[in-house]
C-alpha cells in the first residue's frame, strides 16, 4: 500500500527518466530483490517492516532530490521540459569529456548552457512557428537546427567544433521529435475513437 500510495505518483512525475534509474539503482541493489517482486508490502516480521520502510524512505528521498533539481532547470526554461532534458545530457556529456581533459560543449557553467540553449529555445521555437509542417521534413527540420545552432554559438562567443554543433542538433532535434510523435498519436487515437 505504502508503494503504491507514495512512490508511484512520485515516479509518475519524473519527466527525464534517462538515467532514474542509474540515480536509484544502488538502494535497489542494496535492499532484498524480494522487495521488488512484490505487489504489495507483505511483511513477515517487524524487523522486516523496519526494514522496508526505511529502503522506501530512502528511494523517496532520491526521488525528491531528482524532482528538485529537475524544478529548479525547469525554472530556467520556461518549463519546458525538453530542454531540461537537454541540458542534463549536455552536462552528462561534459562530464566525460571532463575525464578525458577535451573541451566541454557549450560551457562547463551550467548558468553559460542555460543561456546559450534558452536562446537556441527562442529561436527554435520561432522557426517552428513561422515554418508550421517543418517536424514533417526531418532532413529540413535537422538542417534547420544544426544552423541556428551554429549561428547562436557563434552569436554568443562560444567556440565549437561540428562534433558540438551535431551534438547538440542532435539532441534539440530528438527531443522535438518525440513531440511531434506523440502529438501525431495523440490525433490519430482520437481519429479512431
Amino acid at each position: 500500500a505504502f508503494e503504491k500510495e507514495i512512490v508511484q505518483p512520485c515516479f509518475g512525475s519524473l519527466f527525464d527518466t534517462y538515467n532514474i534509474f542509474m540515480a536509484i539503482s544502488g538502494l535497489f541493489l542494496t535492499h532484498t530483490p524480494k522487495f521488488l517482486l512484490k505487489i504489495g508490502i507483505n511483511p513477515q516480521s517487524v524487523s522486516e517492516i523496519k526494514q522496508d520502510i526505511e529502503y522506501m524512505d530512502d528511494v523517496m528521498k532520491k526521488i525528491r532530490e531528482i524532482n528538485r533539481a529537475n524544478d529548479v532547470l525547469k525554472s530556467k526554461y520556461k518549463q519546458d521540459e525538453r530542454f531540461v532534458r537537454i541540458h542534463k545530457r549536455i552536462v552528462e556529456e561534459n562530464e566525460k569529456r571532463t575525464e578525458k581533459h577535451e573541451k566541454p560543449v557549450i560551457s562547463d557553467k551550467e548558468y553559460e548552457i542555460a543561456d546559450g540553449l534558452n536562446r537556441l529555445k527562442d529561436w527554435i521555437d520561432q522557426l517552428i512557428f513561422y515554418k508550421q509542417d517543418i517536424l514533417s521534413n526531418e532532413a529540413a527540420f535537422d538542417q534547420d537546427v544544426l544552423s541556428l545552432v551554429s549561428e547562436k554559438l557563434l552569436d554568443l562567443q562560444i567556440s565549437s567544433n561540428l562534433n558540438d554543433r551535431k551534438f547538440i542538433q542532435c539532441e534539440i532535434a530528438n527531443e522535438y521529435y518525440v513531440q511531434y510523435n506523440q502529438m501525431l498519436n495523440t490525433n490519430n487515437k482520437r481519429l479512431y475513437i
